[in-house]
């Protein structure tokens, strides 16, 4: 009978791993609900224009967290990555408002030299 042995190098690499995960994930998942708060502190604010890195951030999170420790933080990573996306979504599919005012620019040049 063979029995497979862990190295204690390969286990710690692999909790260090998992520990990076949750804190960028965890890291992107705060920001992303700070941004909603955004009338309450201007760091919140600006958390909100990040939405895109965020969703990306949270969804890498999220698959790899699932790889290595099958854990709940999977089912929130995911969470924030979709309401990110749910929130950046109408930008990339939307079309463009019509445009206001007169249709050609006017440029004016004074040289007072």
């Amino acid at each position: 009978m063979s029995t497979s042995q862990s190295s204690g190098i390969g286990e710690t690499l692999r909790f260090a791993f998992v520990i990076v995960l949750v804190v960028a994930g965890g890291l992107a998942t705060l920001a992303t609900v700070a941004g909603f708060f955004g009338d309450i502190w201007w760091g919140f604010d600006l958390a909100a224009n990040y939405r895109w890195h965020l969703m990306w951030i949270t969804l890498i999170s999220a698959i790899l967290f699932a790889l290595t420790a099958k854990g709940i933080a999977t089912i929130v990573f995911i969470a924030a990555s979709l309401v990110n996306g749910w929130l950046i979504a109408p930008l990339w599919t939307g079309s463009q408002p019509p445009g206001t005012g007169e249709d050609g620019v006017r440029i004016v040049q004074v040289d007072m030299s």
